[in-house]
């Protein structure tokens, strides 16, 4: 690569760490810009799965000591979301490129579908008195690890939405939450394709480096940086790139 490719990657890296941390959604953004770089569409999303996933373990370093009790239920959901995605991660290695190149237009445009919904999906779905995990309420999340390891944009939404179900109410130890869980399941993807040759390690490399500064930024930066507007323009391009890419995909 060179010096001007590892450069934009970092950067990309660095936004990508401080949107998944401010407003969520990075990956409606980095999955098809690495496309666009050149990733067949199976490679792009390994690639960025493991590029971003320091972004989940530097905010959980930075807020570790507010983090919430964690109880038998908490580690039961991150167990869950371990096995869910690596059983999502052999279901995207089963898939083969050429039926992925053909689907990835519409995960994106599923992916920006629910980032538009979170908010008005977390005011519907109602909240328990008291956090609660049921058998059902753990498959679930262990289902939502299932589609991190298997694609993953917008899987900090569908946390969202299962938390608040799950009776957490307060939106900021939901996130502190979704994050901790996040780090089980990147952790699980990151030893799967580890193992595979899907991910292309330079492009890691120098998006990860950019990442850990943007997640700890991100974290940092959360109570002032407008996350609304952010959220806005996250929405229009993922409209973008979901309809750039079925033209790519679909109709070329």
């Amino acid at each position: 690569m060179s010096l001007f490719e590892i450069g934009a990657l970092f950067a990309l890296g660095l936004a990508a760490g401080v949107v998944s941390t401010v407003a969520g959604g990075a990956s409606v953004l980095t999955t098809p810009a690495l496309i666009f770089f050149g990733h067949t569409p199976i490679a792009a999303s390994a690639t960025n799965f493991v590029a971003l996933s320091p972004a989940s373990f530097a905010a959980v370093w930075v807020d570790r000591k507010r983090l919430p009790n964690l109880t038998r239920d908490h580690k039961r959901i991150c167990v869950a979301s371990f096995v869910g995605s690596l059983a999502g991660g052999l279901a995207l290695l089963a898939t083969g490129e050429a039926l992925f190149r053909m689907i990835i237009p519409a995960l994106l445009g599923l992916a920006t579908l629910l980032y538009w919904a979170a908010p008005h999906a977390q005011r519907l779905v109602s909240t328990r008195a008291g956090e609660a995990y049921p058998p059902a309420m753990i498959a679930a999340f262990g289902a939502a690890g299932g589609y991190s390891g298997y694609f993953g944009t917008g899987y900090g939404v569908v946390l969202l939405a299962l938390l608040r179900a799950a009776g957490v109410a307060d939106y900021l130890r939901a996130n502190m939450l979704k994050n901790l869980l996040g780090c089980f399941a990147s952790a699980a993807s990151v030893m799967f394709f580890a193992g595979t040759s899907l991910v292309h390690w330079p492009t890691a490399a120098a998006m990860t480096a950019g990442n850990i500064a943007g997640g700890v930024a991100g974290a940092r930066l959360a109570r002032i940086l407008p996350g609304e507007a952010m959220r806005r323009g996250i929405l229009g391009a993922g409209v973008v790139l979901t309809f750039a890419l079925a033209r790519r995909f679909w109709f070329s």
